[in-house]
């Protein structure tokens, strides 16, 4: 499976190896966000076992890189959700994906750059002075939200394959990152330089 891969990166001119170097960059970027899904366990509005999606602000440190963190409120949904149910994904885009009104999600190429789902399970983490300094290197703005709500942190424990769609497929590579390559340490030491991997 590994060799097809290759094969189909090379052919497109980006390698599954750039895509998860692309991944890994747009997740140790500042000001990431991203749609975090959890499965809905309370069947009180009949969504019971469906996904719920919510963007969140997420992040992650120096010390496990490729490991997204998100913090969510006590009372909310998704942290509701987890205590039965751990199993999550967080869909991260290349930020020219969120449209705003200098740049429209009608523009020519809008579809042309990367987002990728990294699958996994959410792990409640101590809510350390490291953690906080950590969240507020990439969130600077977060302070004051966080301070004043009754926010824990979670750490996507990444499981599987990444889903990669890095732009249209006749430019770019499209299809699955295995976990042991999106992560830093299993990087090639001949891919360390590819910043993006691309002109943007």
């Amino acid at each position: 499976m590994q060799i097809l891969l290759l094969i189909i990166g090379a052919a497109l001119g980006e390698s599954v190896y750039d895509a998860a170097k692309i991944a890994r960059d747009l997740v140790h970027g500042v000001g990431v966000v991203g749609e975090l899904a959890t499965i809905m366990q309370s069947n009180s509005h009949g969504v019971a076992g469906v996904p719920y999606t919510s963007l969140q602000m997420v992040w992650d440190c120096d010390n496990e890189p490729g490991y997204p963190m998100v913090g969510l409120v006590s009372w909310g949904t998704h942290a509701k959700n987890v205590q039965t149910n751990a199993n999550a994904s967080i869909q991260i885009r290349h930020p020219s994906l969120y449209p705003t009104v200098d740049n429209p999600a009608n523009r020519p190429g809008f579809l042309n750059n990367p987002r990728f789902t990294i699958f996994g399970q959410l792990q409640k983490q101590e809510k350390t002075s490291a953690h906080m300094a950590c969240l507020l290197s990439k969130h600077p703005n977060a302070r004051e939200w966080f301070n004043s709500h009754d926010f824990q942190f979670y750490k996507l424990l990444v499981i599987g394959s990444l889903n990669f769609i890095g732009g249209y497929g006749t430019d770019h590579y499209v299809g699955w990152i295995p976990s042991h390559l999106y992560l830093p340490s299993n990087l090639p030491s001949n891919h360390a330089s590819c910043v993006f991997c691309r002109p943007w």
